[in-house]
């Protein structure tokens, strides 16, 4: 009985995983969802909403997006923060496109893309991310770009954790899920676009305080 028991937790623990990237699949499920939301409050007929299919990728990042999501965390006096190193930090981003249909104002049905773009963190031995460390930073419509105006943390994996949604056609993934030279890589381009930002800042703030003085 012991045995049976055994064997049911590791199925069920294995069954979280998706095979391609190692990820929970509430982490996948929940980006898709939001994702699904985001697109329907956008159109004119929300109901009329039909997903074809979603594909998902997670790949390596631009390091202006980790700068801007991150850099103020991790970079400490113009150097990486010497727990981010212990914990090998590093960063992955997940990519959810949908393809659907549904009707303009016209009451015509018509095909689309809707893209989500998520950020997420991962530290020491974690192949998937925790719900605080993961933020959406970008929406595309159709290949143009919608301002979030900020970057949205994820709260909460609410996604289901044992099957992936039905309308996920395809998960790709194009990077490792451990530290890698290109995360080292990485460390080094974001101090330089944390020294970068402070300058343009620093010039602004002389341009404001010159303007005020004439």
């Amino acid at each position: 009985m012991k045995k049976i028991i055994f064997l049911a937790m590791l199925v069920g623990l294995s069954g979280c995983k998706e095979n391609e990237t190692g990820l929970q699949k509430n982490v996948i499920n929940t980006g898709f969802d939001k994702c699904k939301n985001y697109l329907s409050t956008s159109l004119k007929s929300p109901s009329s909403l039909n997903v074809n299919e979603a594909t998902v990728l997670i790949q390596n990042p631009n390091v202006e997006d980790v700068s801007n999501v991150f850099g103020n965390i991790i970079v400490k006096d113009g150097k990486i923060g010497e727990l981010t190193r212990d914990d090998k930090v590093r960063f992955r981003e997940m990519l959810v496109v949908i393809s659907y249909e549904a009707q303009n104002s016209f009451g015509v049905y018509l095909g689309g893309t809707y893209q989500c773009q998520y950020l997420f963190e991962l530290k020491n031995d974690e192949q998937s991310p925790k719900p605080l460390n993961t933020y959406l930073i970008k929406l595309k419509s159709d290949g143009e770009d919608i301002n979030l105006g900020m970057h949205i943390p994820i709260t909460d994996f609410t996604g289901s954790n044992i099957n992936l949604n039905k309308k996920i056609k395809r998960v790709i993934g194009t990077s490792e899920s451990k530290f890698t030279t290109l995360d080292e890589k990485m460390y080094d381009e974001i101090i330089k676009q944390k020294e970068y930002k402070d300058q343009e800042i620093e010039a602004e703030r002389i341009r404001k305080s010159w303007d005020e003085m004439g």
